[in-house]
């Protein structure tokens, strides 16, 4: 016994041959009937070209000065400016800076921002990386972020306010 016998005792050779000759018999078929009229595309099969509609203008740098308030305390919140650019995909990259009075653990650092805005207006952000990361989800309009963020279990309530960008900062 050989070692190309492999369906059913009949040679490899044979039965590729055989799915060749099926394949390209139904080719042929599908191209012979061409006198029947063509027919449209039903609207609802016909392939979408989305285009993701976001609340913020994209490729432009945006500027937000934020406020993050630990969830049932009356201190003081801790600030800093976040710059981020929006991509045609919805991809978030930018940077933020803390500038709080209070202890931060991210002041004076910049600390690299990556995220995503959906289609609607819900935005997700990942500020800075291992212990001090901070993770942010809410909703972003033209003018505003209004979301809760988590650090170490630890929940804030998160509010960015939109503002001019004079020059916008070089991003790490």
């Amino acid at each position: 016994m050989t070692h190309n016998k492999c369906f059913y005792g009949h040679p490899l050779r044979v039965v590729v041959a055989a799915a060749l000759a099926l394949a390209a018999s139904s080719i042929s078929a599908s191209r012979a009937d061409t006198t029947a009229a063509p027919t449209a595309t039903p609207k609802h099969l016909a392939p979408q070209h989305v285009t993701a509609h976001f609340p913020v203008p994209v490729n432009t740098p945006l500027g937000y000065r934020v406020e993050m308030s630990e969830q049932f305390s009356n201190g003081a919140p801790f600030t800093g400016a976040l710059v981020f650019k929006v991509n045609n995909e919805g991809i978030i990259n930018g940077v933020y800076e803390a500038d709080s009075i209070r202890p931060d653990p991210l002041y004076g650092q910049r600390e690299v921002v990556t995220g995503g805005i959906s289609s609607g207006n819900k935005i997700r952000l990942q500020i800075g990386v291992g212990t001090v990361a901070l993770t942010v989800r809410g909703d972003i309009t033209q003018h505003a972020i209004k979301a809760s963020a988590s650090r170490g279990g630890a929940i804030l309530i998160f509010n960015g306010e939109r503002v001019h960008l004079q020059k916008p900062p070089q991003q790490t």
